[in-house]
């Protein structure tokens, strides 16, 4: 994907919601916006905390100021703040907020930004994942259950359990995309309505992986 398409230097919209991988767009979107006043920040949760500093270092003067946030996910918190801050941009300022799962954030908050979505193109990029995903669909239940085991045991010992999440989001996705290409979507959209719970939960605090996951390996359908 080209973000040239989307984002033009000499006429920005106040935000952007880009529904990708950071590592992906940032680099990219870098290069667009080149010599600006440019701010960059990763996160793995984004806080109301992070929100009021936003918003704090937004309102202060200056020339065009570009903040990229590159987060893993939002607290309900955060988004309610951030809506006010787009709702009453500051001159000269613009957003670029990147998500992997962007679907998931509010829609009052979407309303307000310009929405690129990334992510179709970050899934044919990212080969691995998408032949776990291949995998995990060929095999029968019990090796699927046994899958998941490792991919839990593979991330036990890190502490952020939202790095952890990410990549079972990742998954997810491409699941979705190879049964996309697999089964007749409309004689089957329970099982894609199915998929978009399981991210709603993924996104919930005190969720639990291991469950979401053997779930997962029950109800998809096989391909071969």
């Amino acid at each position: 994907m080209n973000l040239k398409l989307y984002i033009n230097k000499d006429n920005l919209h106040h935000a952007y919601l880009i529904n990708g991988d950071g590592e992906v767009v940032i680099p990219e979107l870098c290069s667009i916006l080149e010599s600006g006043n440019v701010l960059c920040q990763s996160y793995d949760i984004f806080t109301i905390d992070d929100a009021r500093t936003l918003k704090n270092l937004q309102i202060q003067k200056g020339e065009n100021k570009f903040f990229i946030i590159n987060a893993k996910f939002f607290t309900r918190e955060a988004e309610h703040a951030l809506l006010k801050v787009f709702e009453e941009p500051a001159d000269n300022v613009h957003f670029f907020i990147i998500n992997s799962q962007a679907d998931l954030l509010l829609d009052t908050v979407k309303s307000r930004m310009v929405w690129i979505d990334y992510k179709n193109e970050d899934i044919k990029n990212n080969k691995e994942m998408l032949n776990l995903a291949k995998e995990f669909l060929q095999a029968n239940r019990n090796k699927r259950l046994k899958m998941v085991g490792q991919l839990i045991d593979a991330y036990k010992n890190n502490e952020n359990m939202a790095v952890l999440k990410s990549e079972m989001v990742k998954l997810l996705n491409c699941l979705e995309t190879l049964l996309r290409e697999g089964i007749d979507i409309k004689e089957n959209l329970f099982i894609f309505n199915e998929l978009r719970k399981l991210r709603c939960y993924l996104n919930l605090r005190g969720s639990s992986i291991k469950m979401i996951f053997e779930h997962l390996a029950l109800f998809l359908p096989s391909l071969k």
